[in-house]
Formats: structure tokens, C-alpha cells, sequence
């Protein structure tokens, strides 16, 4: 494909995202040290791990974006976030004063902001706030924490959305306290608050008591990209297709053309409506097109020139 199409796909560039996800180091930290066993005599007995909330939360928030249709780079405090329409930042439990002022900036100026509890509950000496979120952050989320508890394994605490949406979070159940003109987007069983959204100068913030991403870890069914969806559609971003679960585009964009990927990493037959006619198609092992639709066998991958769409 390489030696008849790489003058095609020689200078071009991967697409940048509008949807950014926040790494923040110190949190990982936290969350990491949260994850170590206790009572160890020796703490060299500690195995390497990514299997902690941190670091679950950023591959799956990363992977329910693909499965709407969207690409998600990564960003850290500080960075210049003008091409941002959607900053996600979920269990970053360090929130100092630039990191506040960082935060306010963006969404006052018209940013779309999605916080996923534990949020700003400890200062910048890892110190658990008492008051949380810290640094007044109540007046950006539009919300306080005003309770958490740990979800033991075998119990499930379900908050429940508008058109039957329904989240069972695996880590922590926390509940919110509205504030100023929230509106509440979903509560738990018993009525407290589980979710609301708030507007904050030209922008918007979505703050989730019950974590979509643990959600998806315990049952990885199709509420948790409804949101997804539901947030993508609030910052004007439309994916050019319906992306099913499990298929995966990628683009790289030349001067006059784009280069399209698609990947079925699912074990099932799925489709896929192209936006456009394909320019010239240079893989197509396992996919038959008809008309606009791709059939894609498990595990197939189609590769094509679209035009700019």
C-alpha cells in the first residue's frame, strides 16, 4: 500500500483534536499510592501497575471519545488551550491556584468543561481538603461535594438521567450540592444530587458525582457514550459519522485531501456511512462497500482517500 499510495500520504498531518483530556502528574500519584497494598514489610514488594483509578479513568474516557467519533490528545495545566472546545478533567484530586485561575480562563472564554469526581479535595501539599471543591471552585462547577462514600464490591449505587440513562459507578458514590443557577442533570436513588451542569461566562461546565468512565468499567454498556454524545453535541462537535462502538477512524489531512483509517476492533459485523465518496480506496481486506456504508467483518480494516469533509 506503502509503495503505490506513500506519495498520497507523504506530508500529511494528524488531525489535532477540539477534545483534550487533562493529565495532571501529581493526581496519577495519589491515586497510584491509593492503589498500593498494605502491610507490605518491604515497599521493593510492590509490583509496577497501571490497573489503578487514575489511569483506568484516562484510558476510558480516551476510548469513549473514539467510540463517538472523536479523537482526544492530552494536555497538562498551563497549556494553551484556544483550539479546545471540550476539556475533560476527571479525578484530579490537586487543584492549586494557577491550576484554578488555568481552569476559570478557559471556560469564561467560551470552553466546554467536563469534571468527573474526586475533583479538587486536596491542596497542593496533598493535603485533603475540608472544603471541597478547594480554591472557591464551587462558583466554576456550579456544585460542592457534599458526601462520598466507597462503593463495596457486589453493591451498586445507580444515578438516574433524563431518557433513561442510568449510571453504576465502581469506585465512589459522591454526592453533590447544586449552587447559583445549576441545573441538575441526574440524581441517585434516593434523590441527592448525582450530576448537574453549570454556565460560567461564554462557557460550560458538566460535573459528574457519579463517574461514567467507572461506570463503563463495571458494565461497559451504551449509557455512558450516550453522554459522551450528548456532551460532544453541546460544544458543536458532530462527528462526520455515527461511529459504532468498537470501530475506531483515525485521519491525516494533506493540502487538498484526508486519509482515512478505519479499524473494527469488535468480534462483530459492523457498519460504518462514509460522508462522502472516497477519492480512491487503498485497503479494503474484509470490508464490502455499498454505496456510502461500509461492511466490516470483525477485525477488518479499510484505509481510503476522502476528500475534505
Amino acid at each position: 500500500m506503502l509503495k503505490k499510495q506513500g506519495n498520497r500520504l507523504a506530508g500529511t498531518k494528524r488531525i489535532p483534536s477540539q477534545v483534550a483530556l487533562l493529565y495532571h502528574r501529581e493526581s496519577d500519584l495519589i491515586s497510584r499510592i491509593q492503589a498500593m497494598r498494605f502491610f507490605m514489610d518491604d515497599i521493593m514488594l510492590e509490583r509496577r501497575s497501571t490497573d489503578y483509578p487514575y489511569k483506568n479513568h484516562l484510558r476510558i474516557s480516551h476510548a469513549l471519545y473514539l467510540h463517538a467519533g472523536e479523537t482526544a490528545d492530552y494536555v497538562i495545566p498551563g497549556d494553551d488551550l484556544s483550539n479546545i472546545k471540550i476539556l475533560h478533567a476527571g479525578y484530579a484530586e490537586i487543584v492549586d491556584t494557577d491550576m484554578s485561575g488555568w481552569l476559570r480562563q478557559y471556560v469564561h472564554s467560551g470552553g466546554v468543561l467536563v469534571v468527573e469526581f474526586p475533583f479538587a479535595c486536596r491542596d497542593s501539599n496533598t493535603w485533603v481538603s475540608r472544603k471541597r471543591p478547594n480554591n472557591d471552585l464551587e462558583d466554576l462547577l456550579g456544585c460542592r461535594e457534599a458526601r462520598r462514600a466507597v462503593i463495596d464490591a457486589g453493591m451498586e449505587q445507580k444515578a438516574l438521567f433524563e431518557d433513561d440513562i442510568v449510571l453504576s459507578p465502581s469506585d465512589w458514590r459522591i454526592d453533590l450540592e447544586p449552587c447559583g443557577n445549576a441545573e441538575i442533570m441526574a440524581r441517585w436513588s434516593d434523590g441527592t444530587v448525582a450530576a448537574v451542569s453549570h454556565n460560567y461566562g461564554k462557557g460550560r461546565v458538566f460535573s459528574f458525582g457519579a463517574s461514567f468512565t467507572s461506570s463503563y468499567m463495571r458494565c461497559p454498556d451504551e449509557n455512558p457514550s450516550s453522554i459522551i454524545k450528548q456532551i460532544l453535541d453541546s460544544a458543536g462537535l458532530r462527528p462526520h459519522t455515527d461511529t459504532p462502538a468498537k470501530v475506531w477512524v483515525r485521519q491525516r489531512r494533506g493540502d487538498n485531501h484526508d486519509i482515512w483509517f478505519v479499524f473494527n476492533i469488535s468480534d462483530k459485523l459492523q457498519r460504518l456511512s462514509l460522508p462522502a465518496i472516497p477519492v480512491s480506496v487503498w485497503d479494503s481486506d474484509g470490508v464490502e462497500m455499498k454505496g456510502l456504508t461500509l461492511n466490516m467483518a470483525p477485525g477488518s480494516v479499510w484505509v481510503g482517500e476522502m476528500p475534505i469533509c
